[in-house]
């Protein structure tokens, strides 16, 4: 039988590492990529999901490892 893609059941850290917790790193020790796959934005250009600002989604390859640990622990106090 053929394989499908995309997989009807994302394995772990498939796409951007939704399926980690925001404390933990990636393989290169780097703060998880904080989505969670519930993209959709409010009025204010918000995630519903990971509430990041479209600007903090589209620049978060972009940030230091400091950057991405602060904005961590800022999401943390929007939820």
């Amino acid at each position: 039988m053929p394989k499908r893609w995309p997989p009807s059941t994302p394995p772990q850290d498939w796409w951007s590492g939704a399926s980690k917790a925001p404390s933990q790193t990636d393989a290169d020790g780097e703060p998880a990529n904080p989505c969670v796959r519930n993209c959709c934005l409010d009025e204010h250009d918000v995630c519903c999901g990971c509430k990041r600002t479209l600007q903090e989604i589209l620049d978060w390859s972009s940030y230091s490892t400091a950057q991405k640990w602060d904005l961590l622990k800022q999401l943390q106090q929007r939820k």
